[in-house]
């Protein structure tokens, strides 16, 4: 989806955990956010300066119980998106 945006000519910020993959995204002509998506005031100051989302839940870390994770990960990114679009509909 990034990648159908970038190539449109439309603005994208893509989020990572991995400075590496931040350096790869910037280099297609994204803007990146280094973050942790349990941060949830990383991601609201984040989404505050979007129009739209597309948010794909990222995996878990295999050395933690990847269940619970994604499930945190999840409302997280949820509760921070709600308080965004609040009374907007």
């Amino acid at each position: 989806m990034a990648r159908a945006l970038l190539a449109a000519g439309e603005a994208v910020t893509v989020v990572t955990r991995s400075a590496e993959k931040a350096e790869a995204w910037r280099q297609k002509g994204a803007e990146a956010a280094i973050l942790d998506v349990q941060d949830t005031s990383a991601l609201a100051a984040l989404f505050q300066k979007a129009r739209r989302a597309f948010v794909l839940n990222p995996p878990a870390s295999p050395s933690l119980k990847s269940a619970c994770m994604r499930w945190k990960a999840r409302s997280s990114i949820v509760q921070r998106m709600w308080r965004k679009c609040r009374g907007r509909f």
